[in-house]
């Protein structure tokens, strides 16, 4: 599943322990003026020389991404997650205060993980 790259979703990322992500960055459009780039979540640093053949670079999530979720104009961000990944992260918009530890806050959300 794909969600376009937020602050409160890269503070859930790395509070899961992922601290790296691959990227993709693709052109679409009538006259590709769309930059989509995606980026998909790692545990671990990936090798610069063996990465899978459908990313371009990789990024430590606390840097470039961080970035990213700020806005870039004319520029989509998004963020390919497994899907259990995806529903503790709607779990956690849902309902913030089911006796878990706060991980930030934000003018939109505050968002846990558990204990």
């Amino acid at each position: 599943m794909k969600l376009q790259l937020t602050s409160e979703l890269l503070d859930f990322l790395t509070g899961q322990g992922y601290r790296h992500c691959f990227s993709r960055t693709t052109l679409s459009g009538s006259d590709n003026d769309m930059v989509t780039i995606t980026l998909t979540p790692a545990f671990s640093r990936p090798k610069t020389r063996h990465l899978p053949k459908a990313y371009d670079t990789h990024f430590c999530l606390n840097q470039e991404p961080r970035q990213m979720a700020t806005g870039l104009t004319g520029i989509l961000v998004l963020v390919d997650i497994k899907e259990e990944v995806l529903v503790a992260y709607f779990k956690c918009l849902i309902s913030p205060n089911a006796g878990n530890t706060p991980v930030m806050r934000s003018k939109r959300h505050l968002m846990y993980i558990q204990k």
